[in-house]
């Protein structure tokens, strides 16, 4: 399977990014996509056709690139100084104890009936008949996410990744999805999961065990 962005959509996006990078300080480009390669929505790798788009951005104006979509994190590509996230995952992921709305047609896509309610449906994508997690609880890759946070200063832009960790695969269900600053056992093992992932792009990153953050080596 080939993926490819719209050509007229990738211009008039460009065209807004050199508008925002005229007028502002800071020029950050959000993506939100699912796609991975080879088709799977869960592959550990965007496709060639967002790391094009991404590239692009910078090339146009844009300080950094943050990607989002998917549950769980991608690599990270400095390109021309700048960063690529290419997916952060969740900031938090609260199915069993959210508020939102869902619609009839949901509930039937997964075979409930339409006057069904929340719990019924999160519920049971978080754990079967037998009380066993499943779905993204029951993977810690899910869990295990990062926020970010940029400095742009006249000396230029920095920036550090802070590890949370969203505990879908905790006791209570009302505390599943809430993201809490992640330990340094679990912090270190995003650390080394994303230099896994980012080692294509040439990215070297290390958990800082003295401020619980994670950074790219270059800043050391």
């Amino acid at each position: 399977m080939r993926t490819w962005a719209d050509e007229r959509d990738v211009r008039e996006i460009l065209k807004s990014i050199r508008d925002a990078s005229r007028r502002s300080d800071l020029t950050i480009f959000s993506l939100h996509t699912h796609e991975g390669t080879d088709a799977n929505w869960y592959s550990p790798e965007p496709p060639e056709f967002i790391e094009s788009v991404c590239r692009q951005a910078i090339e146009a104006g844009a300080d950094a690139v943050v990607g989002h979509g998917a549950h769980f994190m991608r690599g990270v590509e400095i390109y021309r100084g700048k960063p690529i996230f290419y997916n952060l995952g969740s900031l938090l992921m609260e199915f069993e104890a959210g508020e939102s709305l869902i619609s009839p047609e949901m509930y039937l896509c997964y075979g409930y009936e339409p006057d069904s309610r929340p719990s019924d449906l999160h519920g049971n994508r978080a754990q079967d008949a037998e009380g066993r997690l499943i779905g993204f609880a029951s993977e810690r890759r899910f869990s295990e996410n990062a926020m970010v946070l940029l400095d742009k200063t006249e000396e230029g832009l920095t920036w550090k990744m802070v590890p949370l960790d969203l505990h879908l695969d905790g006791d209570r269900p009302l505390h599943r999805g809430l993201p809490t600053i992640a330990d340094s056992v679990t912090g270190r093992r995003l650390a080394e999961r994303l230099q896994t992932v980012s080692a294509k792009y040439g990215t070297r990153l290390f958990y800082d065990e003295t401020e619980g953050v994670i950074r790219a080596a270059a800043e050391v």
